[in-house]
């Protein structure tokens, strides 16, 4: 399995986990500001994680090039 395979397995695996437990901490919010403000930050965070997720994938490819020489 390349570094790539496994980068992606992993942050796809953190993404959900961190989702789930976002959600479930969201759903205890019951003041209306809070609740959109919580929901909105979690929009952000998740897309954050996307957004390195992305650029690790970019790296790992590199990684594989680089670490396949050395073979």
């Amino acid at each position: 399995m390349s570094y790539k395979e496994k980068w992606s397995k992993y942050r796809s695996q953190t993404k959900l986990e961190r989702s789930v437990g976002l959600k479930r901490l969201l759903q205890k919010v019951e003041d209306i500001d809070e609740h959109q403000k919580l929901s909105d930050l979690i929009d952000v965070y998740l897309d954050a994680h996307d957004m390195v997720t992305k650029v690790g994938l970019e790296i790992a490819v590199f990684t594989d090039k680089y670490n396949s020489k050395e073979s």
